[in-house]
């Protein structure tokens, strides 16, 4: 009894150390005391009460782990159902120890090591598979609509345990040979395991569907806004020949005084409009790459249709961006949705800046706010809002995508009526010269 409860100890010790190594990076800077605390509490009471019911203590601690993760990290699904992930490659490892040490001859120390290996080796492999899961399925394994396929080999660690269980029972009771039993109990959870592949690339490829159909709709509604654009250029077209074909008129009539009168009614409100609108939509040019300067013409132009006062400017090339062209997307559509929400709520100028600095990108979204709401509570209300919010193009929110990508920075301020929230992105030089 006591070896059970020290092989457990360590199993799960051992669970609790990999977890760590997955998420630590997720993890708040004050949570590493919290954590200690629960390896030193979890791990003694996991292993007593494997001694009494494997099935109960796996479930539990299970439950608790995963509860830890979703508490303090506050991550992608995928990574807070690590410990899930963990426990099933360490479990098929020692149902696959279990059959080599029934073929060949057992040593004394045999099944310890076994059991002990069987989790450093599943550990190891299952922060492997994540890192190629997340590389290789980026775009969908962060949506919340896997919830669902995670949640579901929480199940199949019930069912391993179970089956587990019910295994040890007949051998001990009905008198059953051990090794048919476990050669056809690692048969099943093979099975299992390959139709859980089976539905996760299912999923994955529904998945990456359902983002084309999106990006479809996006790209839709750009057109719509350019074609609205185009009607309106030709409007402005025709408007302008009209009013040089009169004022050439006035001239050849040498009728001062009817063009000063036609320049008040007619000329005049054309070139307040000018005035006004200032966009800048030449400096697109210096966005690179196309990607990036289709993402910033649709945003203008929609802002623009909502008669937002706007201010656009990037005078200077933009092209050395240190992390993939999406995570720009998502972080900066957050910044300026939120931006732009609260200007059309309340009122004001949003200013939009993208300038390059020694070591990195700058995009820079400022807002006035009313005087009312110039206080600190509100302030950092609406700092923790736009930190909490998402975007069309990242299931993740901004907090979640500064964390995954060191390599980004947001600053916010306030300063006499006006709140600035500027995304350092760290250039890809840079990058290369930390690495």
């Amino acid at each position: 009894m006591r070896l059970v409860w020290i092989i457990a100890g360590l199993q799960f010790l051992l669970v609790q150390i990999f977890n760590w190594v997955a998420l630590q990076a997720q993890f708040q800077e004050d949570t590493i005391k919290y954590y200690g605390g629960y390896l030193i509490g979890l791990t003694p009471l996991a292993a007593w009460l494997a001694t009494i019911s494997p099935l109960m203590s796996g479930l539990l601690f299970t439950g608790i782990l995963l509860a830890i993760n979703h508490y303090y990290s506050r991550s992608s699904t995928l990574q807070v159902f690590f410990p899930v992930l963990d426990l099933i490659i360490s479990l098929l490892n020692v149902l696959i120890g279990n059959s080599l040490l029934a073929v060949w001859p057992r040593p004394a120390w045999g099944q310890p090591v076994v059991y002990v290996g069987a989790f450093v080796i599943g550990g190891l492999a299952a922060l492997g598979l994540q890192k190629f899961v997340q590389r290789r399925w980026a775009n969908v394994v962060f949506q919340k609509k896997l919830d669902h396929f995670w949640l579901w080999n929480y199940f199949i660690i019930v069912f391993i345990l179970g089956l587990s269980t019910f295994e040890t029972q007949l051998v001990r009771y009905v008198r059953l040979p051990r090794t048919g039993l476990d050669s056809l109990f690692l048969l099943t959870i093979l099975l299992v395991i390959l139709f859980s592949t089976i539905y996760f690339l299912y999923l994955v490829q529904k998945l990456r569907q359902q983002n084309y159909a999106m990006q479809l709709h996006q790209l839709e509604n750009y057109t719509a806004v350019l074609e609205q654009n185009f009607q309106e250029m030709r409007r402005f077209k025709h408007d302008y020949i009209n009013v040089l074909a009169a004022s050439l008129g006035f001239i050849k009539q040498q009728n001062l005084k009817g063009l000063k009168d036609y320049y008040q009614k007619a000329i005049q409100l054309v070139e307040n409009s000018f005035t006004d609108d200032d966009l800048r939509i030449s400096d697109l040019q210096n966005i690179q790459p196309g990607a990036l300067k289709g993402f910033w013409a649709y945003q203008l132009l929609f802002l623009h249709q909502k008669k937002l006062k706007l201010h656009f400017e990037c005078l200077q090339p933009m092209n050395d961006w240190g992390v993939p062209v999406q995570v720009i997307m998502a972080a900066s559509a957050i910044l300026l949705q939120t931006a732009a929400q609260y200007v059309q709520q309340r009122g004001g100028q949003l200013n939009i800046g993208l300038m390059p600095k020694t070591h990195y990108l700058s995009v820079v979204m400022q807002y006035s706010i009313v005087a009312s709401e110039a206080h600190s509570s509100r302030l950092h209300q609406l700092f923790d809002a736009v930190l909490a919010a998402k975007s069309e193009y990242d299931p993740r929110d901004l907090k979640t995508l500064i964390t995954t990508w060191p390599q980004l920075e947001l600053l916010s301020s306030y300063d006499h009526g006006w709140v600035t929230e500027e995304l350092l992105i760290q250039k890809t030089e840079v990058k290369a010269w930390m690495s």
